[in-house]
């Protein structure tokens, strides 16, 4: 069979993953053979179309996974990621809000749930007229933080799992001043004779130190 390789091909990489690419085409009709994987690496992909003249050309992907000498490792071999997003909250729990008592959100609560067309309603408290007028204008949630930490290293062994929603301390990830992580994820892939291991944190923002009790520690 006229099977060879062409341009398109190459190396590149993909986070801590090194991807090999390689183009093949066949010129005879026939079903093109799988090249062989280099050595490290695993075939991942691959796909083939076929082109006018009986022209069929093959695209394959080798994957070689993460090793200890990634440069994604810091020198104690350990990966540190930290990912800052945001996740929806009432507005009354709000910073912005923290002044006002219980008695005076329900007193605005029960303005919104009895409304009277065309009528809004006054407060006296400023912080409180406010709550109102986003409530009333349909503003029912407020952005907060939503902060994730990950520290990835080499183990020999498999991970210990009981860590999962406690309250832990990385020190490789510094929490602020009266705010906890919560190991929320554990993952393990093997690599070759050994596991690389990714714990992931979720930084808790809670000044109600006895929340601390939902979880425990480490």
């Amino acid at each position: 069979m006229a099977q060879f390789e062409t341009i398109g091909g190459g190396s590149t990489l993909s986070g801590d993953r090194a991807i090999i690419r390689k183009v093949v085409v066949g010129t005879d009709g026939e079903e093109i053979s799988v090249p062989s994987s280099p050595s490290g690496y695993i075939l991942t992909n691959s796909s083939i179309t076929q082109e006018a003249g009986g022209v069929q050309r093959a695209v394959f992907e080798y994957t070689a996974a993460a090793s200890e000498s990634s440069a994604t490792y810091n020198q104690y071999g350990k990966r540190v990621e930290l990912t800052g997003g945001t996740r929806e909250v009432p507005i009354q729990t709000h910073p912005a809000f923290k002044t006002l008592s219980e008695t005076q959100i329900a007193e605005v609560l029960t303005k919104i749930e009895n409304p009277q067309p065309d009528f809004w309603a006054t407060f006296a408290d400023e912080t409180q007229q406010l709550l109102y007028n986003f409530l009333r204008r349909k503003v029912d949630y407020a952005l907060a933080p939503a902060i994730v930490g990950r520290v990835s290293e080499f183990e020999s062994t498999l991970p210990d799992l009981s860590i999962v929603a406690k309250v832990a301390n990385p020190p490789e990830l510094t929490a602020p001043e009266g705010n906890f992580w919560i190991c929320t994820s554990v993952t393990a892939s093997p690599i070759g004779e050994r596991y690389e291991v990714t714990r992931e944190y979720t930084l808790n923002f809670s000044d109600w130190e006895d929340v601390e009790t939902l979880y425990g520690y480490e």
